[in-house]
């Protein structure tokens, strides 16, 4: 039978002192092996490439002799971007076409 007893201290109890050793060899730096190794953990050596890969391709866009028009239109907020795109393309509610789809009246 094993009995467990908490002791206050260093209270002279044999094997006390062999336990706090061992408790403290188990905590040290030099022998944990993850402190040592973070750098080649899955998540960071994950999170590194995927830096790497944005700054190439941003470095890439950037030093582009073209893409004259994706530059300007960068500048513009999502809104803006969506509005300009359906104009031009055709796929935005102007009041011609809802007017055209009995949808809106035009009145002058």
């Amino acid at each position: 039978m094993i009995t467990l007893t908490w002791v206050l201290g260093h209270a002279g109890i044999e094997g006390n002192k062999k336990a706090d050793s061992a408790a403290k060899l188990g905590v040290s730096p030099c022998t944990s092996a993850p402190n040592r190794f973070w750098f080649y953990l899955k998540s960071n050596l994950e999170r590194k490439v995927d830096e790497w890969i944005n700054a190439t391709k941003t470095n890439y866009w950037v030093r582009s002799p073209g893409l004259r028009q994706s530059k300007r239109l960068s500048s513009l907020s999502r809104i803006n971007i969506r509005v300009l795109i359906g104009v031009l393309t055709g796929h935005c509610p102007l009041l011609y076409h809802l007017n055209k789809m009995g949808l809106e009246e035009i009145t002058e």
